[in-house]
């Protein structure tokens, strides 16, 4: 398994976290006129291109160099619309709590070997790190950070109340972009020349 440096996995979490704030704010531009109409588009491109390249660093972590992550950025620009669009018809439509967790680490079977080396990839599921990274990915980056951010213990006070919202929230995204990072260096390390 290939190790992030720590430039990786501070761009990794600093990007996670800013297509999160990005998207509570996509989220509260109105469409009233034309203009606000563009700048809702034209986020949503930014945001897509922010994610493109976020997933692109992490199956690329084995690689000392940014720009060589960005090379790759209009390669797999396909596969990251594909894998949001299944991601959103996931979440959309699978209305069992249980199933939702081992359904998205499922579609990263699918799309992970095309992230980090087109259909070639497909050969890096026989490794073992590989499915133990997508379980790990399962619990520990889905479901343990969907559980967190939805418990709501009682409090006696707002402060109290929003603090402990602050923490969950906080320690959900650490655990997500951790097996998130793991996910992409179990896939990241090249094969074996034969």
């Amino acid at each position: 398994m290939t190790r992030p440096t720590i430039s990786t996995v501070l761009a990794e979490l600093g990007g996670w976290a800013a297509l999160l704030l990005l998207s509570y704010w996509w989220l509260a531009i109105p469409e009233a006129a034309v203009w606000q109409l563009l700048g809702a588009a034209l986020l949503a491109l930014f945001m897509l291109a922010l994610l493109t390249y976020l997933v692109t660093l992490a199956f690329t972590a084995g690689e000392r160099r940014w720009a060589a992550a960005l090379r790759r950025v209009p390669r797999i620009s396909p596969a990251v619309l594909l894998w949001g669009a299944a991601t959103y018809c996931a979440l959309r439509y699978i209305d069992k709590e249980w199933l939702l967790a081992p359904a998205l680490a499922g579609l990263l079977i699918i799309f992970g070997p095309l992230f980090a080396a087109g259909f070639a990839g497909f050969r890096r599921l026989r490794r073992t790190a590989v499915w133990i990274a997508l379980a790990l990915f399962a619990l520990a980056g889905l479901y343990l950070p969907w559980r967190l951010m939805w418990w709501a213990p009682l409090h006696g006070s707002l402060s109290a109340e929003v603090a402990s919202a602050i923490v969950r929230f906080g320690a959900a995204g650490l655990l997500f972009a951790a097996t998130w990072l793991l996910v992409g260096g179990a896939f990241s390390k090249p094969d074996p020349q034969p």
